[in-house]
């Protein structure tokens, strides 16, 4: 469907509103498949629809996409849709349906996942989600931090309150480091030193 096409085209160039709108319309000139929703989705949630994406990205789901990694990214992206609109336990699941697809491996999901869990208090949870994020990842950095937080959390020397200075997302990649001053207490509250990175 060239209206299909030209939403593909929009969404690669970055004019997302213009990508949605063509690809409602391709919608509605009845070519409908987990692409075209996938990619109605990606638009949507760049543009700052979230509610909506997250709509596109489970109707995307539904018809069916190309692959595990795909499948992957989806649920991810509504992980991350929901977690921004304060849906933690919602986000959990999605995360964790992420993490869960196929033999494409999502570290990023399980790394969401347990960040999200310590947000809610869910202790058990975070510890398993690193440890899954422990077997999917091959990063050595976020290796050695998530084994220090399993330590961490094993020991009971958290303080939850101040772990939140921790946790920070961004869009594209679903988290990042935090600035220095708050390297620099983390640092030195959780006995971490040199475990993250400036942002």
């Amino acid at each position: 469907c060239r209206e299909a096409d030209l939403g593909s085209c929009y969404l690669r160039v970055g004019r997302y509103d213009e990508s949605i709108r063509r690809f409602r319309h391709g919608i509605e000139l009845g070519y409908e498949s987990g692409i075209v929703y996938y990619e109605l989705a990606m638009a949507g949630q760049y543009a700052g629809l979230g509610k909506e994406a997250s709509e596109y990205y489970e109707k995307a789901i539904k018809l069916g996409l190309q692959g595990d990694q795909m499948e992957s990214t989806a649920w991810y992206n509504m992980g991350l849709i929901q977690d921004g609109l304060g849906n933690k336990e919602l986000a959990k699941a999605f995360y964790a349906n992420a993490g869960l697809v196929g033999d494409f491996v999502n570290d990023g999901a399980w790394w969401n996942l347990a960040l999200t869990c310590l947000e809610t208090g869910d202790k058990t949870g975070a510890a398993d989600a690193l440890r899954c994020f422990l077997d999917a990842s091959r990063d050595p950095e976020r290796r050695a931090q998530a084994e220090r937080m399993l330590a961490r959390m094993s020991k009971s020397a958290y303080k939850l309150g101040q772990l939140k200075m921790f946790i920070w997302r961004d869009d594209a990649t679903g988290w990042r480091p935090p600035s220095k001053s708050a390297n620099e207490l983390i640092n030195v509250y959780f006995d971490f030193p040199g475990v993250l990175k400036s942002a």
